[in-house]
């Protein structure tokens, strides 16, 4: 939830981080907020 708050995205958005973050793993996504928020494991898709 902090996520979320801190960076104004969805708590939906803000799961797939966390899950991400909590097993150390990347993000492949086309969603602008994820990018946005600059997850550092984000792979952009684009």
């Amino acid at each position: 939830m902090t996520i979320a708050i801190d960076n104004n995205i969805t708590v939906y958005d803000a799961t797939y981080i966390a899950l991400a973050q909590s097993i150390r793993a990347a993000v492949a996504t086309e969603d602008s907020d994820i990018i946005r928020v600059g997850f550092p494991e984000a792979i952009t898709c684009k």
